[in-house]
């Protein structure tokens, strides 16, 4: 199991510092944006559609490596003065609706990726870029945050498990 959460971490850790360099891109048409808009007074419709798309992708497929790195957001008035067993046990206990969460998100996702791709989906706008491509990456986004919630169960589980009480 232990390895199980390595392997996990690896394949966040790996797929985040890829899936970085979708950064650059996003910069990249934004910059040519501003400045098309601004100094030629010539916005354009691609660059705006391109940043969007691409911060999507972004932002599902960087859902693994950011509960990798233990960045989602939280409410933790309570949690931060938590011991470190005490959190993993409160972490297990919402286990359950991380995993139906994600389910769904999964499920939810192939069907409409799939749908997407067979109909050769695009956006309808005038530039018409292809759009299955940005949706068959949300079960992908679903399944590397599955891997990585279920990584992180195990982790949880052991500090659970095989801490004493009084550590912090």
């Amino acid at each position: 199991m232990k390895h199980f959460a390595f392997v996990a971490g690896q394949i966040s850790e790996w797929s985040g510092k890829i899936l970085s360099f979708i950064a650059v891109f996003v910069i990249g048409a934004i910059s040519y944006e501003v400045f098309a808009r601004y100094v030629f007074n010539s916005p354009t419709l691609w660059a705006h559609e391109t940043m969007t798309y691409l911060c999507g992708i972004y932002y599902i497929v960087g859902g693994a490596y950011t509960l990798y790195l233990r960045k989602h957001v939280s409410v933790d008035i309570f949690y931060r003065r938590f011991s470190r067993r005490i959190k993993a046990v409160v972490d297990l206990v919402t286990f359950p609706l991380f995993f139906v969460y994600i389910g769904v998100l999964l499920w939810t996702g192939s069907v409409l990726g799939w749908e997407s791709f067979t109909i050769r989906e695009t956006t309808g706008s005038a530039w018409n870029p292809a759009l299955y491509p940005v949706k068959l990456m949300l079960p992908v986004g679903a399944l590397l945050i599955l891997i990585q919630g279920l990584a992180k169960f195990i982790c949880d589980l052991n500090i659970a498990t095989t801490t004493k009480k009084h550590e912090h």
